[in-house]
């Protein structure tokens, strides 16, 4: 049975990025030497887009740190940003480091930690009495904060350098705690997710990083989409203006962003694992075609479009995902160029309007036109330039009746060449007697299909619908 859902991928020891399609060793590679150089602690950040495969990465990349002798910890932020207080929760982790043989123990390191968890301090109850009305507590309030302003900073100045001290100690006592615990390599605290949390707990999460947990020894890894962490940034101080990004490099030492992989080796991997290149091959024998040599094809060109679009590893997968359930459902006769149908899904999931549009036949030639080159890049290699050209002259035949009330007489005159619009061919730069030949093609071996192109489009709605 194929699944239609991505397991997770099994991270074997001794070989833990065995499993990356990506070809990422290097990256966690080049990440263990930067850790190793640079061992008295910083932040580092992992910035990429969601869908990336941060968290794949981050975790194969955990391992080989353990594999080389480095102590880990891996926090995912928005699992716990039901609580508001991320402190503990940090704490929390800490403890899975405690060596019962070592004099430095965890409890040490809470009580140390005790004065950064206090709540509301007794100043603050000065001054709510008044906010009580009458009776007999809002008395007892008010006479116990009836002390002089003079005493009230006497005892704030007090609270302050009491906290001070405190942070001081802490900052010691975790020192001390790491050093003795992870030996002479460094701690590598990773904390994923952080991007997807509530703007006030994503802000406190980085101000105590700074600020509490910033000793010798310690490397943070936040594993994050900086786009989007800028945005929950402005969300908490609720305003556009501020610099997200000067207000990140308070936080971030270093850098790194994964480069794209290549598209063509992904999209070979997804076909192979949610089954697509069987379902190809079967319908390639029936026909009696060399399946081979037309996948191969079709993998490479799907790769180029879709690399072309802009699009992250996860929209791919998607994309391949409803590829499966619209093959699986068909019939072996209803055959049409797999790159079309590949467009067809990429704008049911991305150009909602256009897609919509074509289906329920609520588009005029022109709007056709105009939003056919926005689902488009607007700067094109000439081998993109063909396929997209190839899906364009599908696009055409299968929505024929737009161009009269009979599809099949529109059918007949694209076949013999005859094409009812002709602004769009020379805004992508095709040749007229090349796209005819193209159109003429596709429609000598979809004609059925094509009598009703409506229908086609429904299916790959219906069928998209079952993998929301």
């Amino acid at each position: 049975m194929t699944l239609l859902r991505h397991k997770e991928l099994e991270i074997p020891k001794g070989n833990p990025f065995a499993h990356c399609k990506l070809h990422r060793h290097q990256y966690g590679e080049i990440l263990t030497d930067i850790v190793r150089t640079y061992a008295d602690g910083f932040v580092l950040a992992l910035d990429n887009k969601w869908g990336t495969g941060k968290t794949t990465f981050i975790k194969m990349w955990q391992q080989h740190l353990k594999e080389n002798k480095f102590n880990t910890i891996y926090f995912n932020a928005w699992e716990h940003d039901f609580d508001n207080k991320p402190l503990p929760a940090i704490l929390g982790e800490l403890k899975a480091l405690e060596n019962p043989n070592e004099p430095v123990s965890f409890q040490q390191l809470t009580q140390a930690a005790a004065s950064l968890l206090k709540g509301i301090t007794p100043l603050l109850l000065k001054g709510l009495g008044k906010y009580l009305g009458g009776g007999p507590i809002a008395q007892e309030i008010i006479e116990t904060a009836s002390t002089s302003y003079k005493d009230i900073l006497t005892e704030e100045i007090d609270d302050y350098l009491e906290r001070k001290k405190g942070l001081e100690k802490f900052k010691k006592a975790l020192e001390k705690y790491v050093s003795v615990n992870c030996g002479e390599k460094p701690l590598v605290f990773i904390i994923d997710e952080l991007d997807r949390c509530r703007p006030d707990y994503a802000v406190q999460v980085l101000e105590q990083v700074k600020h509490f947990f910033s000793v010798p020894g310690i490397v943070f890894v936040l594993a994050i989409d900086k786009q989007q962490l800028g945005n929950a940034i402005k969300g908490f101080y609720g305003t556009d203006s501020i610099d997200s990004n000067e207000y990140l490099r308070r936080f971030i030492d270093v850098e790194f962003t994964l480069p794209q992989p290549e598209v063509k080796e992904y999209c070979s991997y997804l076909f192979g694992y949610y089954g697509i290149d069987e379902l190809f091959r079967k319908r390639a024998t029936a026909r009696g075609t060399h399946s081979t040599v037309e996948f191969d094809r079709f993998t490479r060109n799907a790769a180029t479009f879709l690399n072309a679009s802009g699009l992250s590893l996860r929209q791919i997968e998607k994309i391949a995902i409803n590829l499966r359930i619209f093959l699986a459902r068909t019939e072996v006769y209803d055959e049409i160029g797999l790159e079309l149908l590949v467009f067809l899904i990429h704008c049911r999931l991305h150009h909602k309007l256009f897609f919509y549009s074509l289906m329920d036949r609520k588009i005029s030639i022109e709007q056709f036109e105009e939003h056919f080159l926005k689902t488009i890049p607007a700067e094109r290699s000439p081998a993109e330039n063909l396929i997209y050209g190839e899906i364009l002259a599908g696009l055409l035949a299968l929505n024929a009746s737009l161009f009269t009330q009979d599809p099949s007489t529109a059918l007949l005159i694209f076949q013999n060449g005859t094409i009812p619009t002709s602004k769009i061919q020379p805004k992508m730069g095709i040749d007229t007697g090349y796209f005819g030949r193209v159109i003429h093609d596709f429609i000598s071996a979809n004609f059925n299909i094509l009598r009703d192109g409506q229908v086609f489009l429904e299916k790959i709605d219906k069928f998209g619908k079952m993998n929301v």
